[in-house]
């Protein structure tokens, strides 16, 4: 793979998904009130990120 090749990848899927996934405080109280309520926001969060945001194939 080139350096434009993987300066495009970044553009396309790390770039989206980074900027997708909330920040690292939401995160960590998702991941607070989960474990007090025994919900799943914060794995359903992350889940749907990376659905949205797919890994591509090569």
């Amino acid at each position: 793979m080139t350096i434009h090749e993987n300066e495009q990848i970044d553009n396309t899927y790390y770039g989206k998904r980074g900027r997708a996934y909330p920040s690292l405080k939401e995160q960590l109280d998702m991941q607070y009130h989960d474990q007090l309520d025994g919900t799943t926001t914060w794995k359903d969060a992350i889940a749907k990120v990376k659905t949205d945001n797919p890994k591509p194939t090569e």
